[in-house]
């Protein structure tokens, strides 16, 4: 919908229209018309300067931010928007729109896009942060069950990924440490009684030669 200058009948024009979801492509993914959009409001021309003021009323749908469930947002404001000239903005030596000026708006002389003025005051309206409600427990980032209709079994501890590469580096490095190590050799019961056998073989033969020693001292005393 657009509004002709040269159709405008002396310096106010009156507008109304109701939007289908279709016929307006709000050119957003994330945002879509639920049901019909409704404007109404005038545009007055002073000079080679436009004002358009009016008044939009519609339901938008969005998903949730937290668990992806479409959300109705039901969406009311009032407008008001100045339109002057390219040749006119040139004329004022501004670079670029200061913040009161930000309902100023550039237009070619000789038509005005009402379907885009309806667009943008659209999606001004739609909140950065969308949740079906305040208490929404989200989706699992694992499994991506629901969790407002129960908790699942997933693990609960999250870890910053500014930390996992950290976590990961740390783990490598154990195994490395425990891969340089020496292995233990196992040994077996056999072994272990062929050792046993051969040590107790050892001190009968060290407490045999300790006893034949005492003796021959003994006999060396008593021949003295």
């Amino acid at each position: 919908m657009r509004i002709e200058m040269e159709n405008l009948e002396g310096s106010v024009g009156k507008i109304a229209h109701v939007y289908e979801p279709e016929e307006l492509d709000l050119l957003d993914e994330q945002v879509h018309l639920r049901g019909p959009a409704s404007l109404e409001g005038r545009v007055k021309r002073s000079g080679s300067q436009v004002f358009v003021t009016g008044h939009i009323e519609a339901t938008a749908q969005v998903e949730c931010d937290r668990c992806l469930k479409p959300v109705d947002l039901p969406l009311s404001t009032d407008f008001e928007l100045e339109y002057i000239t390219g040749e006119d903005y040139k004329s004022t030596g501004m670079v670029e729109l200061p913040q009161e000026a930000m309902s100023l708006s550039v237009f070619d002389g000789e038509a005005i896009d009402i379907d885009e003025i309806v667009r943008e005051q659209v999606l001004l309206l739609v909140p950065a942060r969308r949740l079906c409600r305040e208490e929404c427990k989200g989706i699992c980032a694992s499994c991506g069950a629901d969790r407002n209709l129960g908790d699942c079994h997933c693990e609960k501890s999250e870890v910053d990924p500014r930390w996992a590469a950290l976590k990961k580096s740390q783990e490598q490095a154990k195994s490395a440490v425990k891969a340089a190590a020496p292995k233990k050799r196992k040994i077996s019961a056999a072994a272990r009684k062929r050792i046993g056998d051969a040590t107790r073989k050892r001190w009968a033969a060290y407490r045999k030669a300790g006893g034949k020693k005492a003796e021959a001292v003994a006999k060396a005393g008593a021949a003295s």
